[in-house]
């Protein structure tokens, strides 16, 4: 890890240890980890993006400093994944208020191995971009190494007796890497801020925020050995790509998200209703650097482009009957993609001293992707007091379409799945102490599908295709989890060590595993 890193660190620790002082002194009542399993419950805002919304946080103020590792495991995976995926992870949060000025703070340092990846050399090759940069280079046991630092906080203060505002940022910054020809080095950078207000009336609430987001990805590839040249492949969205051998390749990724996010609550007695749309424009370039033998950005080349509009609508409504808590939570979401290609060809520029240069002759649209999404999540809870849940259930129904469209050759590619889930937690109670167990059900079902490929090319056969089984195979995944809260001292601060364990099988017999193990303080 880098120093400047282990400084951010460090400090994060240092302002971290203060926070628990701090609140050891002025908890209104204790905490566990259900506290935060809650939150969203006893304040419908926290489900939106408006910072301004923290002024609606009741006393309950939890906090955590925890570590934790992961493993995932299993054939049943899509094929830019590796087979085993090993997460090592230190993060610290909490909610917080100060006067009249309510806070929420969060910082994680994560670590990770992927084992057994094929193909990719994008950090994440499923954040939704058709434009993908691939080799074919046998990668058995191959590990993908990955260090990442992430930091949100969000604050809100009121204006005065009926408007609060606030301003929300998120900062992910890391490096992925594989040690292996080609050498791939992925600089990854992730930024949002959000501002908002909330006006608030007897009963009624309005609630406004904008959104900017920036993504940067900067690939680059590397053979170390002399005398060397690689395919690299690059994707254009369902088996068409382009490709080129050199050295190196050196490809940069730049996102662009404006946003408005707008809500309505009511609150009165027993009910507690949100009703909020969010609209963001999003605009990706793709740029490529190369060049045989010591590629470099002299020969640049902007290859595509894409453009998508998301359309968010959510509610929830939470019923509240003395220790019973009913919630109901519908989430829609809307997103369309257009890509484009940018038409160039490298010639000598006159106006650059008759050096080689890409020359735009200009765009085509050939890619598009139509994809919907709808949840329907009903939650009931049962308290011990007013910030710890005794009994939880929930039940949720997710439906997905998805359309993907390339146009010359002409290949398309669609399908629908339904997925129900159920959650059950219990805890028992020890004096100060407290046990809880959990278990989860998951049932995928695919309900139709269709796959047409003029051109059934190598990136069909090897990732296209088996991606396609992948998200059309029907699934089943059951889950179970324990966790065990006591005291230290005389504080309200609690040591904790939390496990969750979860097995999925497809149909075709491939399966899944996953195991977590967390342990920290509460606070």
């Amino acid at each position: 890890m880098s120093g400047r890193y282990f400084y951010i660190l460090l400090l994060t620790l240092l302002v971290s240890t203060g926070f628990v002082r701090g609140q050891s002194q002025d908890s209104m009542s204790t905490v566990s980890l259900n506290s935060f399993y809650l939150m969203p419950v006893l304040n419908p805002w926290l489900i939106t993006d408006n910072p301004a919304g923290l002024s609606q946080n009741t006393s309950v103020h939890p906090g955590e400093m925890a570590i934790g590792f992961v493993n995932e495991d299993g054939d049943f995976k899509r094929m830019l994944r590796g087979q085993n995926i090993q997460h090592y992870r230190f993060e610290t949060k909490q909610y917080k208020k100060i006067n009249k000025t309510s806070l929420y703070g969060f910082f994680s340092y994560d670590k990770s191995f992927e084992k057994q990846l094929r193909y990719s050399e994008v950090n994440d090759p499923y954040r939704g971009t058709p434009y993908l940069l691939i080799d074919t280079m046998k990668m058995e046991g191959n590990t993908y190494d990955r260090e990442f630092l992430n930091l949100n906080g969000a604050f809100s203060t009121p204006l005065n007796k009926n408007i609060s505002w606030g301003i929300g940022t998120n900062f992910r910054v890391g490096l992925a890497s594989q040690n292996r020809d080609p050498r791939p080095k992925n600089k990854v950078l992730n930024l949002s801020v959000t501002p908002g207000l909330l006006f608030s009336g007897s009963r009624f609430r309005f609630g406004l925020n904008f959104i900017y987001k920036y993504y940067n990805e900067d690939i680059e590839s590397i053979i170390v050995r002399g005398n060397t040249q690689m395919t690299f492949f690059s994707l254009h969205g369902l088996g068409t790509f382009i490709y080129h051998v050199a050295a190196s390749y050196y490809r940069l990724y730049k996102q662009n998200n404006l946003g408005i996010n707008t809500q309505i609550n009511y609150h009165s007695g027993r009910i507690n209703s949100l009703l909020g749309a969010k609209l963001i424009l999003l605009k990706e370039t793709v740029v490529d650097g190369r060049g045989e033998g010591n590629a470099s950005w002299a020969h640049i080349k902007s290859c595509s482009e894409l453009r998508s509009i998301l359309l968010r609508i959510y509610h929830t409504t939470v019923i509240t009957n003395g220790i019973f808590l009913h919630q109901f939570l519908i989430d829609l979401n809307i997103r369309q993609l257009i890509g484009t290609e940018i038409i160039q060809r490298l010639e000598n520029d006159p106006d650059h001293n008759y050096m080689e240069n890409w020359v735009t002759y200009g765009k085509d649209e050939k890619y598009g992707s139509y994809l919907f999404t709808s949840n329907f999540n009903y939650r009931f809870i049962r308290l011990k007091d007013n910030s710890k849940p005794d009994f939880t259930l929930d039940g949720g129904i997710s439906y997905l379409f998805s359309e993907q469209d390339y146009y010359i050759p002409n290949q398309k590619e669609n399908y629908k799945n339904l997925v129900t889930s159920f959650r059950f937690n219990k805890s028992f109670f020890f004096n100060k102490s407290e046990f809880s167990v959990s278990a989860v059900l998951r049932y995928k079902r695919n309900l139709s599908g269709t796959l047409n490929l003029e051109d059934p090319n190598f990136i069909v056969s090897k990732i296209v295709a088996p991606d396609y089984e992948y998200i059309t195979q029907n699934y089943t995944l059951f889950g179970m989890g324990m966790s065990f809260e006591i005291p230290i001292k005389k504080s309200q601060t609690k040591y904790f060590i939390n496990t969750q364990a979860s097995f999925l099988r497809a149909y075709d017999k491939r399966t899944r595993t996953y195991l977590s193990v967390n342990t920290g303080i509460i606070f």
